[in-house]
């Protein structure tokens, strides 16, 4: 509903959260078409019980699913002269078979990841945000760098695809950088596969290959995240960022020529990103009555999370709608809980309930649009003040992610 207005509703009126059109929120359905659908349709492509190959990959002995942090769809739709290799896999893509999906809410790679290993949604893995509340407190988790003091295994208690498939006796296998084996994320996200350790983008083709080519049946995934840095750093329309694509797009095509012919290779994201250049910057310190009754802050600067004074949740998001007009969402929780923006927020059997996963999101969120993000100079760090490319909210341009098959 393009040029929805941001305020609250109605009292008893449902939310009003824009979605579709350029520019605009793009919610998932996390039932059909998200990200949450690709790894168990994998496992039903290659025959594992209990799972169904809802995306359309066809049957499959091998599959390797390739996610490349950060290459939105639209970006590389825009991009896509720097990427001939992909650009050609998905005009050939078969009929009926979507060459999209969309990522969850927030739209960042913790959130996403868990999305993708878990095939649950965010209210059930409870991974939401970069940085999120510990229930009922005020300590903030990153989900990047997470705690030691924090068991991964508990704190996200879904089952993972790997695990599901392991107990099927597929070898399941992740190829990515030393530093991620057994980190908590990985824990929490994509516990269960074996680990192969490659740093170079060159060494996690090798991996991949020989992994495919060991055994007649594998489900292979493999993590690459320069894309990602690349775009924070220098953002999406840079010249570096091109260099990067140009540079996927070959590691990508190599992969394909050298993989096992029966194998099919999937490419995908964790999400998009938006330019936020420094005119573009809402600045909380030039704004300190925008900090009443705001306890403190998690999420990033696309999708800020404030944990509030209790029963102040209304006037903290009035304040802040007052202050950004048209230039974000603002909802609290509860409001966002009901647009489904978290999709089912049910505890997952075995979680403590002690440990409520929505208690975990600020009770007022401010979502950007445009190119808007929101920053604190006085208190956020100076890579986050600096960052160009950044994600986390509900525009197209962030949640559409490609699916693109790479067949012999």
């Amino acid at each position: 509903m393009t040029g929805s207005s941001p305020s609250a509703p109605a009292p008893g009126a449902p939310p009003r959260v824009p979605h579709g059109g350029a520019g605009e929120a793009a919610l998932p359905d996390y039932a059909t078409g998200s990200l949450a659908q690709l790894l168990p349709s994998v496992a039903g492509a290659i025959g594992v019980p209990g799972h169904t190959d809802t995306v359309g990959l066809g049957e499959h002995q091998r599959v390797c699913t390739v996610l490349v942090d950060g290459l939105g769809a639209r970006l590389l739709a825009e991009r896509g002269g720097h990427a001939p290799f992909l650009r050609r896999a998905a005009a050939s893509q078969p009929s009926g078979v979507p060459t999209e999906l969309r990522t969850a809410v927030p739209s960042t790679t913790a959130t996403a990841l868990a999305t993708l290993g878990t095939g649950c949604e965010p209210g059930r893995h409870g991974v939401i945000g970069y940085r999120a509340f510990e229930p009922g407190g005020l300590r903030v988790v990153n989900h990047l760098t997470w705690p030691a003091d924090l068991d991964a295994e508990t704190y996200q208690p879904c089952r993972t695809v790997f695990e599901r498939v392991a107990d099927a006796g597929v070898p399941a296998t992740m190829v990515g950088p030393a530093a991620f084996e057994g980190s908590g994320l990985t824990r929490a996200a994509l516990r269960g596969p074996a680990y192969v350790r490659a740093e170079s983008l060159e060494a996690r083709v090798d991996a991949a290959v020989a992994v495919l080519a060991a055994t007649p049946r594998a489900m292979v995934n493999v993590y690459w995240g320069d894309v990602d840095k690349t775009g924070h750093a220098k953002g999406w329309l840079s010249h570096a960022w091109a260099q990067e694509l140009e540079r996927v797009d070959a590691a990508l095509a190599d992969l394909r020529r050298r993989a096992p012919r029966d194998a099919l290779v999937v490419v995908t994201a964790d999400h998009g990103m938006v330019d936020c250049p420094p005119e573009a910057l809402f600045d909380v310190a030039d704004r300190p009555g925008l900090r009443t009754d705001v306890l403190a802050t998690a999420g990033e600067p696309r999708l800020l999370q404030l944990r509030v004074r209790p029963g102040r949740a209304e006037q903290v998001a009035d304040r802040w709608r007052e202050a950004l007009g048209e230039r974000a969402w603002v909802l609290t929780s509860t409001e966002a809980v009901a647009a489904g923006w978290f999709g089912d927020t049910t505890a997952p059997a075995g979680a403590d309930p002690r440990d409520a996963v929505m208690e975990r999101v600020g009770e007022v969120l401010v979502a950007a649009r445009g190119d808007l993000a929101v920053v604190d100079s006085e208190r956020d760090d100076r890579a986050a003040l600096s960052m160009v490319g950044q994600h986390g909210s509900l525009t197209d341009d962030e949640t559409a992610v490609p699916l693109v098959r790479l067949l012999a």
